[in-house]
């Protein structure tokens, strides 16, 4: 539902490509939510059908979407919309750690200490799309982008620390 929604809101900037608007999406999302161009394509097909989309074929042949009335307002509606619910955390490490007791702990430990150094190249990354996009209060254009980035930054930051508690926890185990 989300990536449809994204995938709609992204079209209503500007008419596009499939293959575009997935680029534009995988570029501003892509580094917390997973992007498929085929997922992309099958949303702006089923859009069409639905009559929140239309297309034309471009110069070359290929169809252009398009948002329509419809696929704004589902636009509207979405970003007005609260989550439905908070949703709990599906993360595979939280899964292996509540069954890990009973086995060695070198194995787990290392597990978390690439998981560590995964998040962290996560954070860099962040924090260097974060300064390259500039100063909101000099460019307003871009504050929600800001916000969008820093709250994904947030998440990897607590991320991180309870990692570094749990490698903690299994060094001590360590014989």
């Amino acid at each position: 539902m989300s990536l449809r929604n994204a995938v709609l809101a992204e079209l209503g900037r500007n008419p596009a490509r499939a293959f575009l608007v997935y680029k534009r999406l995988d570029a501003a999302i892509g580094e917390f939510w997973h992007v498929n161009d085929g997922h992309v394509f099958q949303i702006l097909q089923s859009g069409e059908k639905k009559g929140w989309v239309v297309s034309h074929e471009d110069e070359e042949g290929r169809p252009v979407y398009e948002l329509t009335g419809d696929g704004r307002t589902i636009v509207e509606d979405w970003l007005r919309s609260p989550d439905a619910d908070v949703r709990p955390q599906r993360d595979e490490m939280y899964l292996r750690l509540r069954y890990c007791e009973g086995n060695p702990p070198e194995g787990m430990l290392q597990a978390v200490q690439d998981q560590l150094h995964n998040t962290i190249r996560a954070v860099r990354r962040l924090r260097h799309l974060l300064l390259d996009l500039g100063d909101p209060a000099e460019n307003p254009s871009i504050e929600f982008e800001v916000l969008a980035l820093e709250g994904a930054l947030n998440h990897f930051e607590v991320d991180l620390n309870w990692l570094r508690e749990v490698e903690g926890v299994l060094e001590a185990r360590l014989p």
